[in-house]
């Protein structure tokens, strides 16, 4: 009979994203699984240097940020592009009427390079960017790993006291996983 396999943790990319979160100071992340985000989530929940808070809804990350925001603390939001549209009440009306800035991490869905292409995934890229456009708040598109710049999202989302939606490309998934030229 053979032993298991010891498990590996999380990879480089997975690493270093928790090391980004760690520098700048983030000490809360709250949470509800996407496919694409679910390694990001995994590395905050192993990291002791986080308080990781897995959510049933995703407007209930929204409120542990903003109450962490009046505790001082800083915090971020992972969560899907579904999730980010399921949340637009609580932007407006939390984060934007009372000037509170959140980070959010996000999937960037439904693109035509995206694979496999479903309807669903389809209609949250055609509606996700307008919506947040919409709501006047900043969402850089993060291409490339080494551009998911945790410290300047979060500056920029307190200098102007608004949420930010830094979306990940599928590239990006795929750097964090270690499998930089995998698609689909």
């Amino acid at each position: 009979m053979q032993a298991d396999a010891p498990d590996p943790g999380p990879s480089a990319g997975v690493k270093a994203f928790c090391d980004d979160l760690a520098g700048a100071g983030v000490k809360v992340v709250a949470s509800l699984p996407d496919d694409w985000v679910v390694p990001l989530i995994d590395g905050v929940a192993g990291d002791e240097r986080f308080t990781h808070v897995r959510v049933a809804r995703e407007a209930e990350a929204v409120g542990v940020c903003a109450g962490a925001f009046f505790g001082g603390v800083n915090s971020v939001a992972i969560m899907g592009m579904a999730g980010v549209l399921a949340v637009v009440h609580e932007l407006a009306t939390l984060n934007l009427m009372h000037g509170i800035p959140l980070l959010v991490i996000s999937s960037h869905r439904g693109h035509a390079d995206e694979e496999p292409q479903t309807v669903y995934q389809v209609v949250q890229g055609q509606v996700g960017a307008p919506v947040i456009q919409a709501l006047g708040i900043s969402q850089p598109v993060v291409a490339r790993l080494a551009d998911l710049d945790v410290a300047g999202f979060l500056k920029h989302s307190r200098i102007t006291k608004r949420p930010v939606i830094a979306t990940i490309t599928r590239d990006v998934v795929h750097e964090l996983v270690g499998d930089a030229d995998a698609r689909g």
